[in-house]
């Protein structure tokens, strides 16, 4: 029996987030099927241990030039092309080297065009964003006129072609992206792994410098646009228990809950700023009792926030909007509330904190968890690896207009 071969290029590793996790988890999962991976991360350092035949692919020179140039580019965008590049280059050094799949985590997406249209073998995206602005509303139409163009130009061509599959996360970036890509956008969920190690709450506590008898909501992730901090910290502050917010990740926009806090006269949060390790990232989850999901109205994409709190065990209280109030309704995990009703949320909080359901909440927590777990997940990615490795010269149906 042949063994498939499958190269994941991950040309954002090294920077802060998701992307190295994610390729690593993917990678591992492929592995533990007998599949035969390497992974290319510009960048990356790979001191991390790996199962035996998994290959990491870093480019040491490549990874000296990027150190070298970060004081001076500024501009992420710069060095994220430069990435690309570097992953393109090393594609084609080693483009006689048999890979039936080459899976890409995000990246440039008119390069990774370019890039599909001359190859030969099956070429995979991960999309992890919405479809970029059509050329009439950027600042410089011409410019964004020519681009969408050409990437039109391109992607139309590597869909006729069959060779190409694009995968998000949820159904509603598949249903934004629909009209682009045709029947070559699939949906597979989150996936996330088993807990690593076990903390108590205490011991996290102790580790992370929190007070012990306190009650803490966990607002994990990215600060950005569209997350309600306001509604959060006004509620607490009518509760009578010493019920505190823990606010943890990097400002990515003006919404700065540090300072929402500050001009509202809280006390009632505490910050851990920046992107966390995966070691911190277990000890917050492990020091909470709720893990807070605060979105604005109309909110409808997914949250990994949510799953984590599943592979940690930690109920969720959730803005009762879109995907959040679908998945705590059909999974039973925590509570929702109408979003921006402060008296409502504080109403939910008071019932949280006093429930004695947290064992049926764990038992829904842990199904949950299971239900996402990469060794369920990974079967969905390998459908997809083989339906076009196996249709690279044949396939030629479910054209879209990438736009």
């Amino acid at each position: 029996m042949n063994i498939m071969r499958v190269l994941i290029v991950s040309p954002y590793a090294s920077n802060p987030g998701h992307y190295w996790a994610d390729a690593t988890a993917l990678g591992r999962a492929l592995h533990s099927c007998s599949v035969a991976v390497d992974i290319l991360a510009p960048g990356i350092d790979t001191r991390s241990s790996f199962p035996d035949g998994m290959q990491v692919i870093n480019l040491p020179m490549y990874t000296r030039l990027r150190r070298a140039l970060l004081a001076s580019f500024r501009n992420s965008k710069y060095l994220a092309t430069l990435d690309m590049l570097a992953c393109l280059f090393t594609l084609w050094r080693r483009r006689k080297l048999q890979y039936n799949v080459v899976h890409f985590i995000d990246g440039k997406q008119l390069l990774f065009l370019l890039m599909a249209l001359l190859n030969q073998r099956a070429s995979i995206y991960s999309l992890y964003g919405e479809p970029g602005p059509t050329w009439e509303l950027t600042g410089r139409p011409l410019a964004a006129r020519l681009r969408t163009t050409l990437r039109s130009w391109v992607a139309n061509r590597v869909l006729r072609r069959g060779c190409t599959a694009f995968i998000c996360e949820t159904s509603a970036l598949k249903a934004r992206w629909a009209p682009l890509l045709g029947d070559h956008i699939y949906e597979i969920p989150y996936a996330i792994l088993p807990p690593t190690g076990s903390t108590s709450r205490l011991e996290a506590r102790r580790r992370l410098n929190l007070p012990e008898d306190t009650i803490f909501l966990l607002l994990f992730g990215t600060h950005r646009v569209g997350k309600d901090y306001v509604t959060v910290l006004r509620s607490l502050s009518s509760i009578e228990r010493d019920v505190r917010a823990l606010f943890v990740g990097a400002v990515i926009s003006d919404n700065n809950p540090r300072v929402l806090a500050r001009k509202l006269q809280t006390e009632r949060a505490m910050f851990i700023d920046g992107y966390v390790s995966e070691e911190v990232m277990a000890l917050c989850f492990s020091a909470c009792d709720f893990v807070m999901l605060p979105y604005a109205p109309g909110y409808d994409t997914c949250s990994g926030v949510i799953l984590e709190a599943c592979r940690f065990s930690r109920p969720v209280i959730a803005a009762g909007t879109g995907f959040l109030r679908v998945f705590v309704e059909k999974y039973g995990i925590g509570y929702l509330y109408e979003p921006g009703d402060i008296e409502n949320l504080t109403a939910v909080i008071r019932r949280a904190i006093s429930s004695e359901a947290y064992p049926a909440l764990e038992k829904a927590l842990s199904y949950a968890a299971a239900q996402f777990s990469w060794n369920n997940v990974v079967h969905q990615y390998l459908d997809i690896y083989r339906q076009y490795s196996r249709e690279t010269r044949t396939h030629s149906g479910g054209g879209g207009s990438f736009r």
